[in-house]
């Protein structure tokens, strides 16, 4: 199970930007502290069936404003919700750990799927056989012979989304291949495919291949450049590059570099737009300057720079994943992309991203530095926050997400940040009129709670 909260206090310290975030409500009290513990246990999984309000009240206070306590149902011992049309999927931990899907109106269990064999990395809305479905990568252990040591597997598991008591349990995909060191943590899923270490399944196919996400770094006069792993867009694999060379003779010579460098399956270069300049010193702008926030977002890379040492002044530089070539992609050619942020330079983070359902609004943010991106306007905003942000999740209008100081909503055509009175908390997964979020088993004294609503 997962506590967003916990996550928020676990990014690394960043930079040290003084700023606030917008309080809402008049109450004396401007402690937004994580979530009181309530005396009600979480309502069994089951059919309304004439109540008027199956949460229990410390529940329903937790919905955020707009959000119909009437309509608010829970779900215990359920945790990770996606949204897949009018059912919500879930996974559960106890007797073991299983998907399960409830019926989003009225939070019946509709549906589990057979035991998983291990703990699962995140579930992702995909496509099955051509319609909409959901998927798990788990692990897998076999038991190997006598000749043989046992050996894991990254497992994918999908099952369609139309899922009733009739369904099967067994997933419809079920695609293996061989593990390596990567921990869970680094496996990137996104509408291009899902990496696993040196494993990449790309949508539709029906076997993982091995990619070469290490190769030797790019090499540039006298220079080995480093480069970060940043995603994958079609047939290729992009890293970022952020390199400052110091030659041994004085802090006045080398050069730094900065670009996207796309690679092939193999690790051999396809293109780069790399480009350099002489050190000035130690504190070159160039060199250790303004952060730049690398993102992949579907046919595209996208760097945002700071072009001051204040952050309070952007540029975006798009570029086409397949050639390299300067783009200009709009909200249409963006909607329906599952970005995936780089580790930028100079702050040396992976960048967090979401992507609005209709490509009109990424949201970036790397500890307090967060950015809300016009892609039609252009524009960059800045949002005002004195604590590490970490965005939960994300529709048409609004941010939902969470610091070590609370809830908060983003408005994303001002990218005004307005924190959400205590104990109201945010959204893990929101789609059209539902939103759903988890309640942690320390908040309410009970088992993770998943906690289901409309919007009044």
């Amino acid at each position: 199970m997962v506590d967003k909260r916990r996550r928020a206090v676990a990014l690394a310290a960043g930079i040290a930007l003084g700023v606030t975030l917008v309080a809402c409500g008049g109450g004396d009290d401007d402690d937004s502290s994580p979530l009181e513990q309530g005396d009600d246990d979480p309502a069994p999984r089951g059919e309304k069936d004439d109540v008027e309000n199956v949460c229990p009240a410390d529940t329903a206070a937790l919905l955020p404003e707009g959000f119909d306590p009437e309509t608010c149902w829970t779900a215990p011992d359920a945790d990770e919700p996606v949204f897949v049309g009018e059912t919500v999927f879930a996974l559960a931990s106890e007797p073991a750990p299983a998907v399960v899907a409830f019926d989003v109106a009225t939070g019946a269990q509709v549906w589990e799927s057979e035991p998983l064999p291990s703990e699962v990395t995140r579930m992702a809305a995909v496509e099955v056989d051509g319609e909409p479905g959901i998927a798990v990568l788990v692990t897998e252990s076999d038991e190997g012979d006598a000749v043989n040591e046992p050996s894991q597997s990254w497992s994918y598991l999908a099952w369609p989304g139309d899922v009733d008591e009739e369904s099967p349990s067994e997933p419809a995909e079920h695609i293996t291949a061989p593990t390596d060191d990567t921990s869970f943590a680094e496996v990137r899923w996104s509408d291009q495919g899902l990496l696993a270490g040196d494993q990449l399944l790309r949508p539709g196919a029906d076997e993982f291949e091995q990619v070469n996400t290490a190769p030797e770094p790019m090499v540039m006069g006298d220079y080995d450049i480093d480069e970060s792993f940043g995603g994958v867009s079609g047939d290729v694999l992009l890293s970022y590059l952020s390199g400052v060379a110091w030659l041994p003779d004085g802090p006045d010579n080398g050069e730094s570099f900065v670009g996207w460098l796309a690679r092939d399956a193999a690790g051999e270069a396809v293109w780069d737009n790399v480009i350099s300049g002489a050190n000035e010193g130690e504190n070159a702008l160039f060199a250790e300057g303004p952060a730049r926030m690398p993102v992949v977002v579907g046919d595209y890379a996208l760097v945002i720079a700071a072009t001051d040492e204040t952050y309070a002044e952007f540029e975006l530089a798009w570029v086409d994943a397949a050639t390299g070539e300067a783009a200009e992609p709009t909200a249409d050619d963006l909607a329906g992309a599952v970005p995936v942020g780089g580790v930028a330079d100079v702050i040396a983070g992976e960048v967090g991203t979401l992507l609005s359902p209709d490509g009109q609004h990424l949201f970036a943010w790397w500890s307090t530095l967060a950015l809300v991106v016009d892609v039609d306007a252009g524009t960059v905003q800045r949002v005002s926050s004195d604590f590490d942000i970490v965005g939960e999740s994300i529709d048409d209008t609004t941010v939902y997400g969470s610091t070590e100081n609370g809830s908060f909503t983003i408005d994303l055509a001002t990218a005004e940040a307005t924190a959400l009175d205590a104990p109201q908390e945010s959204l893990d997964a929101v789609a059209g009129d539902n939103g759903a979020f988890t309640v942690a088993d320390d908040e309410l004294g009970g088992p993770d709670s998943l906690v289901v609503a409309r919007r009044s």
